[in-house]
């Protein structure tokens, strides 16, 4: 039985998440939700890593946008400024 119950865990565990349709706020929600998830004792060595995986995606995901923001605060200061 507990063979079974591990199996039915796995696939939520896998659902893919396209991270270009979170806004940054999602994200940074997302991450907390996967720290607290890595952080829970009952996750398994192999669940934590492709934990890690999908926030360390989420990180870039966010350093991204966050780059794209201050590239056009940039524009925009440049352009008051002129």
């Amino acid at each position: 039985m507990a063979e079974t119950e591990q199996k039915t865990k796995k696939p939520a565990a896998k659902k893919p998440v396209d991270l270009t349709k979170l806004s940054i706020e999602e994200l940074f929600e997302g991450l907390n939700q996967t720290i607290q998830k890595m952080d829970d004792s009952s996750v398994s060595l192999e669940e934590t890593f492709q934990l890690y995986e999908l926030g360390m995606k989420a990180v870039k995901e966010a350093g991204s946008r966050i780059d794209e923001v201050e590239k056009k605060i940039r524009i925009l200061d440049g352009e008051e400024e002129a």
